[in-house]
């Protein structure tokens, strides 16, 4: 797991450095995944009984050298979800696969599941790491799509860490196609910069993580 924690570590430090670097998203009223009027996109409960694997087709950090990231539903007991995470090494081309559990969790102002809590790493290896939250901000099951924000805290400050995901099915039929909403809120309601813009996914991912 060497090689998940420095996945991991990357991941936090491409955070904290954008947080420096980004301007915030101007908003003038509540968050996208905090307002009421889109609560209705909001049920977590549904993306987390997708049975096709979930990609990471987009994220808001650079590259960290691992690409076709993946979460594939091995079980449930209530609102526990035991996943396998998958990332593959972008220079050997090997995976790292490792289970996590995600919880769903209804955050302050919603009255349905509405986001993700998760440890990132096996905890029973490294019980000093937090849980994490990741908010749905849309799911569009049409499009095979969703986003999720996770809020980062940096040491200067907040970052809004956005993935736009798809699942498989969807990601090899359509290639980045009929996700026009999900690309449309990942697009407005998330940090960008040029030439910090991961694209994780291609079709030599692993078919079956």
């Amino acid at each position: 797991f060497a090689q998940a924690l420095s996945l991991f570590m990357l991941l936090a430090v491409c955070a904290a450095h954008h947080a420096q670097i980004w301007a915030p998203v101007k908003q003038s009223g509540p968050l996208y995944e905090d307002d009421p009027n889109h609560f209705k996109e909001q049920n977590i409960l549904k993306v987390a009984k997708v049975r096709d694997p979930w990609y990471v087709a987009k994220r808001n950090v650079a590259p960290t050298g691992y690409d076709c990231h993946s979460a594939t539903l091995l079980g449930s007991k209530g609102r526990n979800y035991t996943y396998r995470f998958s990332a593959r090494n972008a220079t050997t081309r090997q995976y790292i696969k490792w289970n996590v559990t995600v919880t769903a969790i209804t955050t302050p102002n919603h009255t349905k599941p509405n986001a993700a809590l998760y440890k990132y790493l096996p905890e029973n290896m490294y019980p000093e790491q937090s849980a994490q939250t990741s908010k749905l901000m849309t799911y569009k099951p049409a499009g095979g799509c969703a986003v999720l924000v996770t809020v980062v805290d940096t040491g200067n400050g907040q970052y809004r860490a956005c993935m736009l995901i798809g699942t498989q099915s969807a990601l090899e039929k359509q290639g980045h196609r009929n996700r026009t909403k999900c690309e449309g809120i990942y697009k407005t309601q998330c940090p960008h910069m040029e030439g910090y813009e991961d694209n994780p996914w291609s079709t030599d991912c692993e078919s079956r993580p």
